[in-house]
């Protein structure tokens, strides 16, 4: 992926770099909730909603991951 972006031009990387900024926001709130969840905070979950919950974390990191590798 690092190949594909080097061959992005100097307009499009800051585009990129915007978007990747105005996305983590929300995202890191998604991911604090997320584990305030899991933790119980909110109260007890059930199997079937803590698998779902850790299915959100971890496509939640993925997609930081993501946005980590866009701003370079």
């Amino acid at each position: 992926m690092n190949e594909s972006l080097q061959q992005i031009s100097p307009d499009q990387s800051g585009l990129f770099s915007a978007m990747s900024h105005e996305m983590r926001t929300p995202l890191t709130g998604m991911m604090g909730f997320t584990d305030l969840l899991l933790a119980g905070h909110y109260g007890e979950l059930n199997e079937r909603q803590r698998e779902a919950l850790s299915h959100v974390q971890e496509c939640s990191r993925q997609l930081l991951s993501l946005l980590n590798d866009i701003r370079g």
